[in-house]
Formats: C-alpha cells, sequence, structure tokens
C-alpha cells in the first residue's frame, strides 16, 4: 500500500502519490471504507513533506476517491454504492482552514490572562486594569463630543487627518525622524501596517530575512501570503550581520524585518554598530528594511540610540511605529512613515480595504500628544515598569542559582530566560500552571519552534510588584522541582 516517489520525475511528487493510490482503489487494494494512514504517518513512511501528503489526499477527495470524516481522517470512498448510502458526514474544517492558522498554541497562551485560574500571569502584553492615561483618555472623549466641529465623526483622509500626521512628525522628530506628514500612513496597529505593506511588496516565493526569535505574528503574516521566509540569528547586540550577508546573497530577499529596541521577545536592543551596518547591506543590495518599534520608550538605564530611520541615509527605512503599550489598548493606533511613493499605495490599500483609519482615536490621539499628556503619562509608566523589572529580576536570583540564565534588560517589557538541559520544559510548564503562573514558551517565537524549547519568556508589566513577587516565588518552586 506504501507509494513510491522518483525525484528525479518530471511528474511532482504529489501527483506520482496521486497516481498510485488512484490505481490501488481502482484495482480495490484500497476497499471503501478503507482509513488512510494520517497525513504525518504517511508523509514519515514514504519520506516526503507533509504538505506533499496533504495535497496528494485533497486532490484524491476532489476527484471522489476519498472522503474526509470527523475523527476519522480520509476514507476511500470510489465505488457508486458507497456514493448512495446516504450517509451525511460533516465538514472537516481543519482540512479547510490553511496550516498558518490552525495552529492555537500562541492564541492560548496570549489570552491566559483572562482565565480564572491564571493569577500570576506573565504571559500576555496587554495591561488590563489601571491603565495609565485612562482617566485624560475619558476627559478627551468628553471634550470631542462637546466639540463644535461639524465633521469630527466624518472619515478622515485615507493616510489619517492631517492634525494627526502633524502631531506624529513632530513627536518622531524628537527621536531625529524627520518626516513631511505626506510620508505618514495613520493605520490601526503594528500587525496591520505589517500585513499592508507585506502584501504591496512581495509576491508569492519572494524570500523575507526575519531575526529569530521574533514576535510569531510577525512569520506568520509573511507565510500566510506565501512568502519564503528566512531566519537570520540574533545575539545581544541584535540581528547578526555577520552571517546576513550571506543569507542575502543566496536568497535575494525583498525586505529584512527587524526591531531593534528592546526586541520582542529578548529585550535586546540592536548596537550602533549593526545598526550601520545593516543599513550599508541594505544600500549595497537594495533591500528596504521594515524597522518595528513600539518599546523604545521604555527605556530605564543606558542611553538611547537612534532608531534606523534617523540614519537611514537613501529612503532604505520602513518605520513602524505603535502606541499599543503606551496608551490605553482600547486606542488603537499606530503609524508608517516611508517613502511618499510606498505610503501612496498603503493609503490605496487602506481605503479599499477599511476606508480609513478610526476618527474617534485620531482625534483621541492627536489631542493626547498636543496636550503634552504622552510624555507625561510615560515618565510614570517608565517608572513603574522599572521597579517592575527589578522586583521580577531580584525575585529570580533562586532560579538564576539553578542554572537559569537571564540578562537584566535595559528596558522593554520582557526577561528572556535560557533553562539549563537538566531541566524538563513540560514539567516547568505544568507546576506552573497548577500554580496558576502562565508564561510564554520560548518555542512559539521560532519559525521551526524546535529551537526554541529550552526558552521561557516572561512579561513583568502586567502584574503588580506585589504579584510579581508573590508569583515568582512560585515559579521558582517550579523551577526546582523541574531539574531532572
Amino acid at each position: 500500500m506504501r507509494p513510491y516517489t522518483n525525484r528525479n520525475s518530471e511528474t511532482p511528487l504529489y501527483l506520482q502519490i496521486v497516481n498510485q493510490f488512484k490505481a490501488m482503489i481502482i484495482r480495490g487494494e484500497l476497499p471503501d471504507g478503507f482509513r488512510m494512514p494520517s497525513e504525518r504517518h504517511m508523509a514519515e513512511l514514504i519520506s516526503v513533506h507533509r504538505n506533499t501528503i496533504k495535497r496528494a489526499y485533497g486532490e484524491l477527495k476532489a476527484d471522489g476517491y476519498l472522503t474526509s470524516i470527523e475523527r476519522k481522517g480520509f476514507v476511500v470512498s470510489y465505488t457508486k454504492e458507497a456514493h448512495l448510502t446516504g450517509k451525511s458526514y460533516s465538514l472537516i474544517w481543519s482540512d479547510i482552514i490553511r496550516d498558518e492558522y490552525i495552529n492555537r498554541r500562541i492564541e492560548r497562551h496570549f489570552s491566559s490572562w483572562f482565565k480564572h485560574n491564571v493569577k500570576y500571569s506573565f504571559s500576555g502584553d496587554v495591561v488590563l486594569t489601571e491603565e495609565q492615561g485612562s482617566e485624560d483618555i475619558s476627559e478627551l472623549l468628553i471634550e470631542m463630543a462637546r466639540a463644535a466641529e461639524h465633521n469630527k465623526y466624518s472619515v478622515s483622509h485615507k493616510q489619517g487627518t492631517e492634525a494627526l500626521r502633524k502631531s506624529i512628525a513632530e513627536f518622531v522628530s524628537v527621536r531625529g525622524i524627520h518626516a513631511n506628514p505626506s510620508e505618514i500612513q495613520v493605520i490601526s496597529e503594528t500587525f496591520q501596517a505589517i500585513e499592508y505593506l507585506a502584501n504591496t511588496i512581495i509576491k508569492n516565493g519572494d524570500a523575507v530575512i526575519i531575526e529569530e526569535p521574533v514576535c510569531p505574528e510577525v512569520f506568520r503574516i509573511f507565510l500566510s501570503i506565501g512568502a519564503d521566509v528566512i531566519t537570520a540569528d540574533m545575539d545581544e547586540e541584535g540581528i547578526c550581520c555577520k552571517h546576513l550577508e550571506a543569507l542575502i546573497a543566496k536568497h535575494k530577499p525583498k525586505l529584512i524585518y527587524t526591531n531593534p529596541d528592546f526586541q520582542n521577545p529578548t529585550g535586546a536592543v540592536m548596537s550602533l554598530e549593526r545598526r550601520k551596518k545593516l543599513l550599508e547591506l541594505s544600500y549595497q543590495y537594495n533591500i528596504p528594511i521594515i524597522e518595528d518599534d513600539g518599546c523604545s520608550g521604555f527605556r530605564y538605564d543606558g542611553r538611547e540610540l537612534p532608531p534606523l530611520k534617523d540614519l537611514d541615509q537613501h529612503d532604505s527605512v520602513i518605520y513602524i511605529y505603535s502606541f499599543y503599550f503606551t496608551i490605553p489598548s482600547g486606542i488603537r493606533m499606530a503609524f508608517i512613515i516611508g517613502n511618499r511613493r510606498l505610503i501612496s499605495d498603503i493609503s490605496a490599500i487602506v481605503q479599499s480595504r477599511i476606508v480609513c483609519a478610526d476618527v474617534v482615536s485620531q482625534w483621541v490621539l492627536n489631542r493626547y500628544l498636543e496636550q503634552n499628556k504622552y510624555e507625561a503619562n510615560m515618565g510614570i509608566m517608565r517608572d513603574k515598569n522599572k521597579r517592575k523589572r527589578d522586583t521580577m529580576y531580584a525575585a529570580l536570583k533562586d532560579a538564576r542559582e539553578l542554572g537559569v540564565e537571564m540578562r537584566k534588560p535595559e528596558g522593554g517589557l520582557y526577561l528572556w530566560c535560557r533553562l539549563p538541559q537538566n531541566m524538563n520544559v513540560r514539567k516547568l510548564t505544568s507546576e506552573a500552571n497548577e500554580r496558576g503562573i502562565s508564561f510564554m514558551p520560548g518555542n512559539v517565537f521560532f519559525l521551526k519552534g524546535s529551537k526554541g524549547e529550552n526558552y521561557i519568556r516572561l512579561n513583568y508589566s502586567i502584574p503588580s510588584e506585589e504579584k510579581i513577587t508573590e508569583g515568582i516565588a512560585l515559579l521558582n518552586e517550579a523551577f526546582k522541582i523541574s531539574i531532572l
């Protein structure tokens, strides 16, 4: 029953498999009702990628040779009699939904703070209660409601309101970025910005280089549009440019993605030398860079480094900034700064898909920036998060003595922890969950997954200092129990 494959044949592997299975079914070697091996098992049997089997089974199903049955997988259903049984089969949605969206392990961890049994959430990103600036937002909403402006609720320009784009231009000038309002696109959030940029620049099969580990939504976005995602290693100074040039020469990417300031999940800051080298490679090979910035405002120690966009001399950097972490999360605002022609094309996508960014949030954010409430609240948030970082790092002393490795980051929201080889990750997760603790497992931040099995990410920005002290004490117990 095992088909063979000829890798020297011009016929694609999946069609070779389809043709052989069709012949077996027609000859009766695989009778009606025969349960086919799972995609994974069949792929292992004949040493091909699982997607090859998935495509072959899909083709056989489309041609009426197989039927998919929930909890059973694929069964042979070829003869006329088999189709006249009158039996109704439910749709198997896992067969219909694309692979990159079917895996929910990431969402399970990100949403863990909503669960009643999670008392100490070190996994997610959104601050849900007592958000800094919420009173200011409430006052601004009242001000907006009372304002006499006749068009305050109407559709804005596709790039965003002119008033907000002017405020953004002034806001980024403090970081050395000089942008004209015509070079700014207001958007709802970072992932939407990356998706629109990817759709504007990338065609199916084009290579994209991203640093790794990386926020999982980033590689999922690029995979969803058919990009060939190439990962570049990182260290404490950011993306490793030493090996990057070889990847560029081999794969000829259309984009490079990086998160240079307090990177998610590692908290690393790209050194000034690396920033300059990355720009040199961009110029040499004519590759645009997406610079993702959302945490640069959370610097607690050390000196601030200029963003890539500030250092850029040839209009090669596309800068994305999100207010996701810095104003109450219900106000979803971000922006893109880039080449004027690129921004014009992004605006066309915005207009065709969402018409314009939320006008109420735009009005509120503009006033928030104009009245300098943003910087005032950021100062308070920085002080709070610095204390939380220090509290968590100090509380993890016992873990470090057990061999858990971590750096004390200069800023950001995360501690990136490397577990010792003699620590069982599954045991740790189980013990932590029993104690009401959640964290992000490192494997979700890697394209292949397995490279991150000895890492975890802890977010200190969500819980209070008291909760951090209590929760980390319990996590230290889990660390100790999980040693083999």
